[in-house]
């Protein structure tokens, strides 16, 4: 565990500087997007104790699964019956070794409970550290890492647990927002900026929101071969001709009743677009 406390510990300064720092730019207002954040999508290396790990400390609960039995992938939908998922995805290490992962946050869950969740964390042994307090105004959040090294943001807020939030580590934020905005016609929401970090909210309406984030202290990670986060739209036949207009890497194929694109945004993330 002693590796993940000295990312731990870096990434909790990070966080109070994003707490303290003030907005540039101007809000946006969330408007009727033809697009869903359906579900970030986390790579593990044991399906089984991710599975294990979401179910016992996020509450959610398996709504579908991939099983290929590791042909190329095996991949578990979890959720809680309404709004966003997270897709854990294992590839077949002989398709795609384990790759480093970020000290950043790749997801974000909203909760009532915080403070039963980290107890529960740190009794099983995995460090949580957190920004804010229960007593303070502002966020309360609390992070830590799931089995596989993915770092988890947990945040006291609302009435119900939900999926809040995908974050794209990307190389260059204004760049990641260009491609962003151009292929999806939507407007960043927010912006948060240190001398550690340079991130974009952008508004894809009242759902789950998409981060991009540019870290100033983590060099570039070599990116996974497959996507990392699932959005749904009903602008399909746009976003695929925005795509193409951007000159962008492509596959499509259909699963079930759905038809999938898979693409490579400017930081070599892979983002999957499904058609509702």
């Amino acid at each position: 565990m002693k590796i993940m406390k000295i990312a731990l510990n870096s990434l909790l300064l990070n966080g109070l500087i994003l707490l303290a720092s003030p907005l540039y730019g101007q809000d946006g207002e969330t408007f009727d997007s033809p697009h869903f954040i359906s579900a970030p999508k986390l790579i593990v290396d044991d399906l089984g104790r991710a599975e294990n790990f979401y179910k016992t400390f996020l509450g959610v609960q398996e709504l579908r699964r991939i099983d290929t039995n590791l042909e190329s992938f095996d991949e578990t939908i979890m959720g809680y019956g309404q709004g966003a998922s997270v897709a854990l995805f294992e590839p077949n290490p002989n398709v795609e070794t384990a790759l480093p992962k970020s000290q950043h946050p790749v997801v974000l869950f909203n909760t009532p409970h915080l403070r039963a969740i980290t107890d529960r964390l740190e009794a099983t042994g995995y460090p949580v550290r957190y920004i804010g307090s229960e007593t303070s105004e502002g966020l309360f959040i609390g992070i830590t890492e799931d089995p596989a090294g993915n770092v988890v943001e947990i945040v006291s807020r609302g009435d119900t647990p939900n999926v809040g939030g995908s974050k794209l580590i990307v190389r260059d934020r204004q760049e990641s927002e260009d491609f962003y905005s151009s292929v999806f016609s939507v407007p960043p929401l927010r912006y948060y900026k240190s001398d550690s970090y340079d991130e974009v909210l952008m508004n894809f309406g009242d759902g789950p929101f998409l981060a991009l984030f540019e870290s100033k202290i983590e060099p570039q990670l070599a990116k996974s071969r497959f996507p990392v986060v699932a959005i749904r739209t009903s602008d399909y036949d746009g976003v695929i001709a925005r795509l193409k207009q951007e000159g962008v890497e492509m596959t499509e194929f259909t699963f079930g009743n759905s038809t999938i694109t898979t693409a490579r945004d400017p930081s070599g993330n892979i983002i999957e677009i499904i058609q509702q």
